[in-house]
């Protein structure tokens, strides 16, 4: 998921497909690529920020 929310992001930045507001969808796309980025750091480190903040989870 963190792939293709990275990918989806450079794919609208390439492809300038935002019926939006420049500065709205320069924050749209900067918002997935940061989280695409970090839920990348997230698997590779073994951390999760749900557990971080005291939530139980599953695994």
């Amino acid at each position: 998921m963190a792939i293709l929310a990275g990918i989806a992001g450079y794919l609208i930045i390439r492809a300038g497909l935002l019926p939006i507001p420049e500065t709205l969808g320069e924050f749209v796309v900067a918002t997935a690529l940061v989280a695409g980025l970090f839920s990348i750091f997230e698997a590779r480190a073994g951390w999760c920020i749900v557990r971080a903040f005291g939530f139980r989870t599953k695994f």
